[in-house]
C-alpha cells in the first residue's frame, strides 16, 4: 500500500517485498517510522515506546493500523478484502490476516533506514502523532528518503520559512 502524501525511498518496495518473500510471509508492515511535520520542518521517530496504549489490543491497533506501510500478497486482499469503512480500515484488514494465518505470518519491520517518510500536514488523519524522539539534522540527512527531490522540496520550503528545526 502507498499513501499518496507520504514519501517512499527507491529501496522501499525492494526492501519490503524481499523480506515478505524471504520469510514467506502473508504480509508485513512497518512497526516504527519517521514523521516529517511539513509546517514546522521537524522530523521525529515514532515507535511502540512512544504510544500510550491502554492494553494489548490498542497496541496491536497501532502496530498494524497504519496502512501507508503495508506490503501483502495480492491474493490476500482478494480472499480477505479490506472492510468497507470510511476510515481506519487498515488495522482490521491486517489483524484479520493475523487471525487467519497466525502471528508469525504477518510481520513487523522497524524502519531504521528511513525507507518511508510519513508526512504530517493539516489535512492528514494523523495530525499529531506520538513520537519517541526528535531526529537530528545529521540523522535526517542519512535517511534513504533524504536525497529524493520531493523530500528536498519539503526541506527547502521549511528552510525558506525559517522554520526548519533539525537539531
Amino acid at each position: 500500500n502507498f499513501d499518496d502524501d507520504d514519501i517512499y525511498a527507491a529501496s522501499y518496495c525492494e526492501t519490503m517485498v524481499d523480506e515478505l518473500q524471504s520469510r514467506n510471509l502473508t504480509a508485513i508492515t512497518l512497526s516504527c517510522w519517521y514523521n516529517f511535520f511539513v509546517q514546522s520542518g521537524t522530523c521525529v521517530y515514532s515507535d511502540a515506546d512512544s504510544w500510550e496504549c491502554a492494553d494489548a489490543d490498542e497496541l496491536d491497533g497501532n502496530l498494524y493500523g497504519y496502512g501507508f506501510s503495508y506490503v501483502h500478497r495480492r491474493s490476500m486482499a482478494l480472499s480477505y478484502p479490506y472492510p468497507n469503512l470510511d476510515f481506519a480500515e487498515d488495522a482490521p484488514f491486517l489483524l484479520n490476516l493475523r487471525r487467519v494465518f497466525g502471528d508469525s505470518n504477518v510481520a513487523l519491520k522497524e524502519d531504521e533506514d528511513g525507507i518511508c517518510m510519513h508526512l504530517v500536514h493539516r489535512s492528514c488523519s494523523s495530525i499529531d502523532p506520538e513520537f519517541s524522539r526528535h531526529v537530528s539534522t545529521a540523522e535526517l540527512e542519512e535517511l534513504e528518503v533524504a536525497d529524493l527531490e520531493v523530500f528536498q522540496q519539503h526541506l527547502q520550503a521549511a528552510k525558506c520559512q525559517d522554520l526548519w528545526c533539525g537539531t
